[in-house]
């Protein structure tokens, strides 16, 4: 069983307090995971939006989380 939204939150919020994530890190992962719940993907225009990171930011933040396996890419949207 999928932890809830909250549940995955907390658990990102201490990853962030430890500093083991950035910010801009956990706002990413909790946006996805909550899409994810819901059913659909995350377009990278909408984590731009909630990061205020410029695309050459977004993309290598995007990047490093997707070859640590915390989330997948399929084209141009993001999903755990």
């Amino acid at each position: 069983m999928e932890p809830t939204y909250y549940e995955y939150k907390s658990q990102v919020e201490h990853m962030v307090n430890s500093n083991e994530l950035t910010v801009d890190q956990g706002i990413v992962l909790t946006s996805i995971y909550r899409n994810w719940l819901e059913g659909h993907q995350t377009h990278i225009n909408y984590l731009m939006q909630a990061t205020g990171l410029n695309w050459k930011s977004i993309n290598w933040l995007l990047n490093g989380l997707v070859q640590r396996g915390a989330i997948k890419r399929y084209e141009k949207y993001y999903t755990i």
